[in-house]
């Protein structure tokens, strides 16, 4: 697969033709970009969208706690931002513990932070095989990383668990589950852990 390369770099310059990654940032066309979309929903229409998306994949269980945040309307008031929309590690261009390129601009829209936040905590390591879900410990770490260097609002904190499980509960596929969705999504309702 192109981005499971040993050296980005190389990627860069046999792909796309920059001679190295500082070459890369200096794109010509940038300016010609799309704007982003805009997706200024409230929270509960996200999760009420994410709960109809999943169908009858979705284990009862997890509907069931899903649903009176569907009804939810509060909101903190903060205002969306740009965010990129698909945050995840296939688009994050690294070379040791140097991050040389995000990539993949496509999903880019104005939204809430959190939403993008744990959209991302939840796909933080799919690639382009083999999706599976990774553990509320990770989910965790992810979001402490992020208050490191921005808190977020009391609200905002209280979306996020109901958002990880909506973004869970959209990745169950239709037939077979190898790679353990459903069950992730059963842990995260029994659970019902909320970050510290």
């Amino acid at each position: 697969m192109l981005w499971e390369t040993q050296d980005p770099e190389q990627t860069l310059q046999e792909r796309f033709g920059f001679t190295d990654a500082g070459s890369a940032g200096q794109y010509p066309h940038a300016n010609a970009l799309d704007r982003p979309r805009s997706r200024r929903r409230a929270f509960a229409d996200r999760v009420a969208e994410l709960i109809t998306s999943a169908g009858e994949r979705a284990p009862e269980l997890v509907t069931e706690t899903l649903e009176p945040n569907a009804a939810d309307t509060r909101t903190d008031g903060s205002p969306p931002q740009l965010v990129h929309g698909d945050f995840r590690s296939a688009n994050i261009l690294c070379h040791g513990s140097d991050v040389l390129a995000i990539i993949d601009f496509e999903e880019a829209r104005i939204d809430h932070c959190v939403d993008e936040l744990a959209r991302s905590a939840v796909l933080l390591g799919t690639r382009f095989h083999d999706w599976g879900p990774v553990s509320p410990r990770v989910h965790a770490t992810f979001l402490a990383g992020y208050q490191s260097v921005r808190q977020l609002s009391p609200v905002e904190l209280e979306w996020w668990h109901p958002l990880i499980l909506g973004y869970t509960l959209a990745f169950i596929p239709a037939d077979d589950d190898p790679h353990g969705w459903r069950a992730s999504a059963l842990e995260l309702t029994r659970r019902g852990a909320r970050p510290s």
